[in-house]
């Protein structure tokens, strides 16, 4: 039975002005730019560099969304700006996040957004205010991650942080409808239409099959995650590694404020007490798994769980069902024979701390998280 002496979700939230007046022991070398902190009230150019560099419009709404309403605090933002104009030529932030590893609680943040602005490339910008902000005592004290895309991989692999890459999360998907693949294969429409009808059925069949079982309770849908929940997270999820807990405030943030994206939620129950959860990411395309909570004991919970979840996609008219998880997630067995089929994992994990509590924090085997442990924008596209 698990120790509970410790309370993973007795977190305070991260004192903003804390990080901002704290004293940083490295400047910029660079006559042309100081990097320093950024305040809310210039959140709205970095969302404008950060489209220039990628390349796409971004909501303000959704970036509000992370930047500012993030339940675990503001948005640490560091930037580069040129002196001779005030200009933001490079912007980096990191999200407070909630970790864990067991019952101990760790402060934490997942980073993103590290962007340069165009003409300011190749000149060390990044790797100055990367410096500078790693000298930060804040830095110095959580334990740090993310999901890096692949050039900044590249860039990382050519230095003496190579180490901090620790592997690639796995993914495995469920085919829910098979002509658009068939038709990228250059089927022909009438053709891949008749075939994808008969792989469909057969597949539906084989996989509601797989997952059929008897569960002495409910899987009902759910339009807010109440403090009973909590306990539910810290029951089912606890790993003697490092995990994520998601309480009740961060779930109905995650899910239920987001400005852009839809979520479908169940609560599984035995009477009126829930016992389990789950929430998979719907869009006209793809749907993806983001919080799968039962209890471990429990296969018969687990495959009634997934079997609403899969069947709440195919109802969306998703196309597949994808599962994004590390490579200790207990339930990959259960996937394999309902029919997910493994495919490459474009998803590579960053981590790096200075604490003397983080045992093995580079090790991704020591790692339990799933789709609702990353940080949002890097399944935007």
């Amino acid at each position: 039975m698990a120790d509970w002496s410790g309370n993973p979700f007795q977190l305070r939230r991260d004192d903003f002005d804390d990080w901002l007046n704290q004293p940083v022991p490295t400047a910029s070398s660079d006559p042309r730019i100081e990097v320093r902190r950024a305040l809310p009230t210039e959140f709205e150019r970095i969302y404008d560099l950060v489209d220039e560099a990628f390349g796409f419009k971004r909501s303000r709404a959704l970036s509000d969304w992370l930047y500012r309403h993030n339940p675990r605090g503001l948005a640490r933002c560091w930037i580069s700006v040129e002196r001779a104009t005030g200009k933001i030529v490079g912007s980096a932030v990191n999200w407070p996040w909630a970790l864990a590893r067991g019952t101990l609680a760790l402060p934490a943040a997942q980073g993103g957004d590290a962007v340069v602005a165009k003409g300011w490339q190749k000149q060390g910008i990044h790797d100055q205010a990367g410096r500078i902000r790693e000298s930060h005592p804040w830095i110095r004290s959580v334990v740090n991650y993310g999901w890096p895309n692949p050039g900044s991989v590249q860039r990382v692999r050519k230095t003496d942080k190579a180490p901090r890459l620790i592997g690639s999360l796995r993914r495995r998907v469920l085919p829910l409808r098979s002509e658009p693949f068939l038709a990228r294969r250059g089927l022909a429409r009438p053709l891949s239409r008749v075939s994808s009808r008969l792989l469909d059925t057969l597949f539906a069949a084989w996989s509601t099959r797989a997952l059929a079982s008897h569960f002495e309770g409910q899987v009902e849908p759910l339009r807010r995650f109440d403090a009973s929940f909590d306990e539910v997270t810290r029951r089912c999820m606890v790993s003697d590694g490092y995990w994520s807990p998601h309480d009740s405030a961060f779930l109905n943030w995650r899910y239920f404020s987001d400005p852009e994206r839809e979520y479908a939620a169940f609560a599984l129950t035995t009477g009126d007490v829930p016992v389990g959860y789950g929430v998979v990411m719907l869009s006209s395309e793809n749907a993806l798994l983001m919080e799968f909570v039962v209890p471990p004991d429990q296969p018969t919970a687990a495959r009634v769980l997934l079997q609403r979840l899969i069947q709440a996609a195919a109802d969306a008219g998703c196309s597949s069902f994808a599962v994004m998880a590390s490579p200790r997630w207990r339930y990959w067995r259960q996937l394999r024979v309902a029919g997910f089929i493994a495919v490459r994992s474009e998803i590579p994990m960053y981590v790096y701390s200075w604490r003397d509590d983080t045992p093995g924090v580079q090790h991704l085997d020591n790692w339990q998280l799933q789709g609702g442990d990353l940080e949002p924008f890097c399944m935007s596209g």
